[in-house]
């Protein structure tokens, strides 16, 4: 995604735009679902588990008060997986 885009989407997450939220969610599902499936032996519960880990991604999004350096957003996801 490029920057400006992903700065756009990122700030209508932090305001609860689904549409917005989708569109991450679709770009970044497979990054995330990858290292969820490395802790977690069964794929469905793999599945469950990168739900909650999106909508931790969206619950903090909204509580930042200073954006995330956009570059940076596959950094800011990786604690919230482990």
């Amino acid at each position: 995604m490029i920057d400006e885009k992903l700065e756009k989407v990122l700030n209508s997450c932090r305001v609860d735009n689904r549409a917005a939220q989708k569109e991450i969610y679709e770009f970044y599902y497979g990054f995330v679902f990858s290292i969820v499936r490395r802790y977690v032996g069964s794929f469905e519960e793999s599945k469950e588990v990168t739900n909650d880990v999106f909508f931790k991604i969206f619950t903090k999004l909204s509580q930042k008060i200073e954006f995330i350096k956009i570059s940076k957003f596959g950094i800011f996801c990786i604690p919230i997986l482990v």
